[in-house]
């Protein structure tokens, strides 16, 4: 994971809306690219769905377990 990741989860965490819109945006290309199930057609809905279970795994991430290996 990248160490400059761990400042913005936390925030997150925290309830900091800035700091998950700015991990959002870090990943929404990735996101992006998940909800194209063919070329060039994107699926609004599974964009939509990918963003919100984005923002949820974020909040149940178990930072402390993944810092320590």
């Amino acid at each position: 994971m990248k160490q400059d990741y761990v400042p913005l989860i936390k925030s997150a965490q925290n309830g900091d809306n800035e700091a998950m819109l700015l991990l959002y945006l870090k990943f929404e290309r990735k996101i992006f690219y998940l909800s194209e199930p063919h070329r060039g057609i994107i699926s609004e809905d599974c964009y939509q769905e990918l963003s919100i279970e984005f923002m949820h795994l974020v909040k149940k991430f178990n930072l402390d377990s993944h810092l320590q290996k």
